[in-house]
């Protein structure tokens, strides 16, 4: 697949993913597009800083004709404070999968309809399971990324920084 074609897939599927905010009504705005728009060509985006491609939402824009408002949050705290307090006015949201059942159970995000989704068929099983562990039968939402975090280091290193003798490491 073409990277455009794919970031615009991506892109879709996450808006499709969170169609909406389900709370209604004028939330306190602390980011400058946090009040839903009305124009249906326009769409309110909260996401982690640094998560997306520069060129991305100019690339979705361009092809879909939508009009993206970007605003970033960096902590999964700062996102969950926003979707219980209600009326966020964000259209799609990529919240972390620790934080996302209780802000599905508080009502925060609407069900998905899965029937406008039709490419939920290329995702994978394995990683959507792992999914559903957090969102039963992924009804809320789509995975936009996932990963894991590691830390190597080597024994000299480690040895030098934890102040380990050889000996007492067994050496």
């Amino acid at each position: 697949m073409r990277p455009s074609t794919t970031l615009l897939g991506l892109v879709t599927l996450c808006a499709a993913v969170l169609f909406g905010c389900n709370k209604s009504g004028p939330g306190p705005p602390t980011a400058p597009y946090a009040v839903k728009s009305e124009n249906e060509n326009v769409l309110n985006l909260f996401i982690w800083a640094d998560d997306i491609a520069p060129d991305a939402l100019t690339s979705f824009e361009r092809q879909t004709g939508i009009k993206v408002h970007v605003s970033y949050f960096d902590s999964p705290e700062t996102l969950e404070s926003r979707m219980l307090m209600g009326g966020s006015g964000f259209d799609v949201v990529v919240p972390t999968a620790a934080f996302v059942q209780r802000q599905i159970r508080s009502g925060a995000y609407l069900t998905l309809d899965k029937a406008r989704l039709p490419n939920l068929i290329n995702l994978d099983p394995a990683l959507m399971s792992r999914v559903a562990l957090n969102d039963p039968g992924n009804a809320h939402g789509i995975v936009y990324t996932w990963g894991t975090f590691g830390i190597g280091s080597t024994e000299v290193w480690y040895r030098r920084q934890c102040q380990i003798s050889p000996s007492a490491a067994g050496g």
